[in-house]
């Protein structure tokens, strides 16, 4: 699974540059005018740092709504009760603290990404979506850091240091889980590419939140720190060799999947 939310409170600033605010943007930008905006409720889920609320209060699309936010870290929460009109609410997403059909529109940024327990997410999103209500999720999908499997094979002979393919969809399997696993209608995919540059190998394998959100178990957790730094190494040089001694580029791949509840 990919490890967004333990990035997103380690390491706030470098996550939310580099990728929670530029999902945020396409979330909002994919929502349908509400029709009657000062009157809809808007529920915005995100794992670490409420950056999607703090952009949904200014946005067009939303800026006349009234806005609620879940947010898992206490520490980013005033109040640990459900708010009656908008606020945040601590709360785990697998058990949104709201009733049923409450919200005309659910923004989850970056929730997805852990196979398990994404389909009961989606599910109790689903639950407090209104009749006629909009669903809009970003994920990150095949693609992401395809460059660092790459250097992990030629190196090991496997994805070695791939981002955990259980943690990152291709769109027809997101357009699946709306329209078969939620009943949503109208499900619309769409994709954006964008590259994330350092100046080498090196200090991408150094990037703190690039450890915590994408390397396996075996590598952040190992046992010998000679082993680790070795592979680090090996990792970081191949790198090197891969972008040609210039800027080491990484792509990441958003999804955004937009559906309606009939």
């Amino acid at each position: 699974m990919l490890r967004l939310r333990e990035a997103a409170l380690q390491h706030r600033n470098d996550a939310v540059t580099k990728l929670f605010a530029p999902a945020a943007e396409l979330l909002l930008d994919s929502v349908v005018p509400l029709r009657f905006p000062s009157r809809s409720n808007v529920l915005c889920i995100e794992p670490g740092g409420a950056v999607l609320v703090a952009a949904a209060r200014v946005h067009p699309a939303t800026s006349a709504a009234t806005l609620a936010a879940v947010e898992s870290d206490r520490k980013a929460s005033r109040s640990h009760a459900p708010p009656t009109r908008g606020g945040m609410v601590v709360a785990e997403s697998l058990f949104l603290p709201f009733a049923s059909r409450r919200f005309n529109l659910v923004l989850a940024n970056l929730v997805l990404g852990d196979v398990d327990l994404d389909l009961a997410r989606l599910r109790e999103m689903a639950r407090v979506l209104a009749p006629g209500g909009q669903l809009i999720a970003t994920a990150l999908t095949a693609g992401t850091l395809e460059e660092l499997q790459m250097v992990g094979r030629a190196l090991w002979r496997r994805d070695i240091l791939a981002v955990e393919r259980g943690g990152l969809y291709d769109p027809d399997r997101l357009r699946r889980l709306f329209q078969a696993e939620l009943g949503l209608a109208e499900v619309q995919v769409s994709l954006e590419e964008r590259a994330l540059v350092f100046s080498n190998g090196y200090m991408f394998m150094d990037n703190g939140l690039m450890q915590t959100a994408f390397f396996p178990d075996w590598l952040r957790n190992a046992a010998d720190p000679r082993a680790r730094a070795a592979a680090i190494s090996a990792l970081a040089e191949a790198l090197n060799q891969s972008c040609g001694g210039g800027q080491c580029t990484m792509r990441v791949v958003t999804c955004v999947v937009h559906g309606k509840r009939p």
